[in-house]
């Protein structure tokens, strides 16, 4: 058997039942670049993230319960987020088209997390308007953390990867979807 060794000292064999996985090799460590440095420069990064939010989006100016957006991707994720407070899921609404109400059920969906998030919202949150855009604000800092983790796993520099994961949620697609 290729796991038993004879040792050359000893006539005994010592046998290991424990095989190796054969994907740990293949599994690189993602979050040991993470634990190189204190998590407080992360923590620092999603709060410098969530102020320059506060301050490139005047949210001191809004209505939060109101949706910010009604155009593009924003109208289609109103209806299904207002379904979810309606009702169970986002693939029916009985108040969108009549007679019958709206079906999403042959309607392609890349996956559900996202959903399942803003349910979650949806279910603490007063209104669907309110969950819509926590989400959305959420995903600035949320993409700040995801990107810094991201910069060091490839061994950015720890300056540079704060720099950049502080600099890529502000870029323009995230304010056209």
């Amino acid at each position: 058997s290729p796991l038993c060794v004879r040792p050359k000292t000893s006539s005994r064999r010592s046998c290991s039942t424990a095989r190796p996985s054969p994907f740990a090799s293949a599994m690189p460590p993602v979050f040991s670049a993470v634990l190189r440095k204190p998590v407080w420069g992360y923590v620092a990064a999603v709060l410098l993230s969530s102020v320059a939010t506060v301050v490139i989006l005047g949210l001191w100016n809004i209505e939060f319960t109101i949706p910010i957006s009604y155009g593009g991707d924003a109208l289609s994720v109103a209806a299904a987020v207002k379904a979810m407070s309606d009702g169970a899921w986002f693939n029916h609404n009985a108040f969108i088209g009549m007679p019958v109400g709206l079906d999403l059920c042959d309607y392609p969906v890349a996956d559900n997390f996202h959903f399942f998030i803003l349910k979650i919202l949806v279910t603490i949150l007063p209104n669907f308007g309110a969950a819509l855009n926590t989400y959305y604000f959420l995903t600035f800092p949320l993409t700040t953390l995801t990107s810094l983790v991201v910069f060091r796993h490839f061994k950015v520099a720890y300056g540079p990867a704060v720099v950049g994961s502080l600099l890529y949620p502000f870029l323009q697609f995230h304010f056209r979807r």
